[in-house]
């Protein structure tokens, strides 16, 4: 999938989601979610994050309503010049 919405690299929990939903023995919900990141993450930022990449179809419910991962790789731009995208990588 290729995004365009640089607001996924703005905090490092999108890129958890996405981690956390690929993995195949994890009931991934936005409670088990919550459950692993609460400690670092309010969960407000948790549920915004989750309804984004559910927006950009980065994740989706599967027939058991578990989020997974809908595409094997996401890529940007080569040259992407967004403040948001350059604190991710920082």
């Amino acid at each position: 999938a290729f995004i365009e919405d640089d607001n996924i690299f703005s905090h490092w929990v999108h890129m958890a989601i996405l981690s956390m939903s690929k993995l195949k023995n994890f009931s991934c919900t936005k409670e088990s979610i919550s459950k692993i990141l609460l400690q670092n993450v309010p969960q407000k930022i948790i549920t915004e994050a989750v309804d984004r990449l559910l927006k950009l179809n980065l994740i989706h419910y599967d027939d058991n309503g578990y989020l997974r991962k809908s595409y094997h790789h996401t890529t940007t731009k080569n040259d992407v010049f967004n403040r948001g995208v350059q604190q991710y990588y920082e």
